[in-house]
């Protein structure tokens, strides 16, 4: 197994980014680019800075 570890460390704890643009790209990457490119990838997980609580996932 293998994982892309993508960080964005713009982002501001207890809040969120003023312009999103930053992170559609990074998705948009991760979803369109990556992710096909490695066979049997798994699902995206987002978390926040500690790994636990903030993202709601």
């Amino acid at each position: 197994m293998s994982v892309l570890h993508i960080q964005y460390p713009q982002w501001p704890d207890h809040g969120v980014p003023e312009n999103t643009i930053a992170v559609r790209e990074i998705l948009k990457r991760a979803m369109y680019q990556v992710a096909p490119a490695i066979p049997d990838s798994g699902p995206i997980v987002v978390h926040c800075s500690a790994g636990v609580g903030r993202t709601g996932t």
